[in-house]
C-alpha cells in the first residue's frame, strides 16, 4: 500500500481537511476520515465498505470507543462525559457530528462542492459544522456501521473538570453556530436554549451525588 503525505502550509484545521479532500476527490471514489488519537480495529475500513454497499449511502459513520487512563477519576467515569452516541444498526441512519471516524463519497463532494469552513479554522468544531450543513443544506444521508470501530484514547490530562467543562461547552456553542449559520427557526434555537439550561440545572442537582461514597449511599 502506496503511502503519501500532504503539508499544508496555512494553520487552520479546515485547511488542513480541505487539502485532504482536494488531494484524493478527482480520483478516490471516497475518503475516510480518522483522528490521530485513534487507533482503527482490524476489519475497519472493510466494515466501512460494507456497510455502504448495503445502504449505498453517501456517508458512512463508525462507532468510536474511549480507551480511559487508569487514573480516571470515579466521578468521571460515572458521569459518562467521554461517552459516544451509540451506533445502533449496520446500515440504519446516524446522525453524525464528527468526522473522528465517517467515510464519504468522493462524488457528492464533487456534485456540491461542501467543503469544511475556514470560520472554523483555530475554533474547532468545523466537523461538526460540515456534516450538519451537509444533513440540512445537500440532506446527506450518514448510515451507520456499528462494526467498524476506532478506539480513541483519552489523555490523563483531559480527565478533570476544566478540561471536561470547557469541551462540553465548545461542543453545545459549536451545534448553536451550526443552527444560527444556516438559518435555524427560532423554535429550534429556543429549544435548544431550553435544553442546556436544563442539564445545567440538572448538573447542579446531581452534583452532590458524584461526591458521596458508594458505600455511604447503601449504609
Amino acid at each position: 500500500m502506496k503511502l503519501r503525505y500532504v503539508a499544508e502550509a496555512r494553520q487552520g484545521l479546515s485547511h488542513v481537511r480541505n487539502t485532504a479532500i482536494e488531494t484524493v476527490v478527482g480520483q478516490a471514489d471516497f475518503l475516510c476520515f480518522i483522528d490521530d488519537d485513534e487507533t482503527a480495529s482490524e476489519r475497519w475500513l472493510d466494515e466501512m465498505i460494507t456497510t455502504q454497499r448495503e445502504a449505498n449511502a453517501e456517508c458512512v459513520c463508525g462507532a468510536i470507543r474511549y480507551a480511559m487512563p487508569s487514573e480516571t477519576p470515579d466521578w468521571v467515569r460515572k458521569g459518562h462525559f467521554f461517552d459516544a452516541p451509540p451506533i445502533l444498526n449496520d446500515g440504519s441512519e446516524a446522525l453524525s457530528r464528527g468526522s473522528n471516524n465517517i467515510m464519504i463519497s468522493c462524488n457528492f463532494l464533487r456534485r456540491t462542492g461542501h467543503r469544511f469552513d475556514p470560520r472554523f479554522n483555530h475554533a474547532g468544531g468545523e466537523d461538526e459544522f460540515f456534516l450538519y450543513t451537509a444533513q440540512e443544506k445537500y440532506e446527506l444521508k450518514i448510515a451507520g456501521a456499528a462494526r467498524a470501530v476506532v478506539t480513541e484514547n483519552v489523555f490523563p490530562n483531559r480527565v478533570n473538570l476544566e478540561w471536561i467543562v470547557r469541551r462540553k461547552f465548545r461542543y453545545g456553542n459549536t451545534l448553536a453556530l451550526c443552527e444560527r449559520l444556516n438559518h435555524a427557526p427560532f423554535s429550534r434555537l429556543l429549544l435548544r436554549a431550553v435544553k442546556g439550561t436544563g442539564r445545567i440545572a440538572l448538573g447542579f442537582i446531581m452534583l452532590p451525588s458524584y461526591f458521596v461514597p458508594h458505600s455511604s449511599m447503601l449504609a
